[in-house]
């Protein structure tokens, strides 16, 4: 239980983090700003009032593609290779999003749908992709990629919850889903073809999970209140399946060795 106290308690603490300096990039938007490169593209299309964009683009056939729909929304994307894409969408209010791609044809989809949601990405290397929908207001997503191929999805439904997925690898492979309020999930992995799935429906849970090493599994389902999980697995082909329900339930795994 100690662990998982300050594993929830890093995260938290890094959200708040994200969270200062997100919203200073934002408010240091005062209005839409467009750099590109030769043959890069970039499209902007706000309605309502007092929204801000800015986008870089260094190098060649990179592509963005940003929809503001409300009022006092932010985003803000670096592109910095080839044939990188980003397709972000905005709508409601004080949204915020923070997205950085380099390398060579990464994908990033991010859809923000509510009020007072944040979105902090990063992409470098090659064809890697992040889908991330929130849908409600005062969500937190957020991702790093390093490598090639590697996916991951995050699906918020719900209020205030708080989701970030690092990848770092090739083919390393997230999907997590939100439903509910207060939910927080923080995955990490590095190596080659390792699987994440969390699903949390409920309030207020929480799960930590992090494989380094190749082909290895990690399987979380809660349904319920806050229940808590932790996951550590380090080497190759191991599979952890936590399945939670009810509330306040417990459970840490730890499989291989550094």
């Amino acid at each position: 239980m100690n662990t998982l106290n300050r594993e929830n308690s890093s995260t938290i603490n890094h959200f708040n983090h994200i969270k200062k300096l997100t919203a200073a990039i934002a408010i240091a938007l005062s209005s839409s700003v467009a750099l590109a490169d030769s043959n890069d593209e970039i499209q902007v299309d706000q309605t309502g009032d007092l929204n801000a964009v800015t986008a870089v683009q260094l190098g060649d056939r990179n592509f963005g593609d940003i929809d503001q729909d409300g009022d006092m929304n932010a985003a803000s994307l670096y592109q910095a290779g080839e044939e990188n894409t980003a397709l972000i969408d905005q709508y409601g209010d004080n949204n915020y999003l923070v997205s950085s791609q380099e390398g060579v044809t990464n994908l990033l989809e991010a859809t923000q749908n509510g009020d007072d949601n944040m979105v902090v990405t990063s992409q470098s290397g090659e064809n890697n992709y992040q889908l991330i929908e929130q849908d409600g207001d005062g969500n937190y997503a957020g991702g790093e990629q390093s490598g090639i191929e590697n996916d991951s999805h995050i699906d918020q439904d719900g209020n205030a919850n708080w989701a970030q997925a690092d990848q770092h690898g090739v083919r390393n492979d997230t999907d997590m889903v939100q439903e509910g309020d207060g939910n927080s999930a923080f995955t990490h992995q590095e190596g080659e073809s390792n699987y994440m799935s969390l699903h949390q429906k409920g309030d207020n849970n929480f799960s930590f999970a992090a494989q380094h090493g190749t082909d290895n599994l990690a399987l979380v389902n809660q349904a319920g209140d806050l229940n808590m999980s932790s996951i550590s697995q380090f080497g190759e082909d191991h599979i952890a399946d936590v399945n939670q329900t009810g509330n306040t339930n417990s459970a840490s795994v730890i499989q291989g060795s550094f």
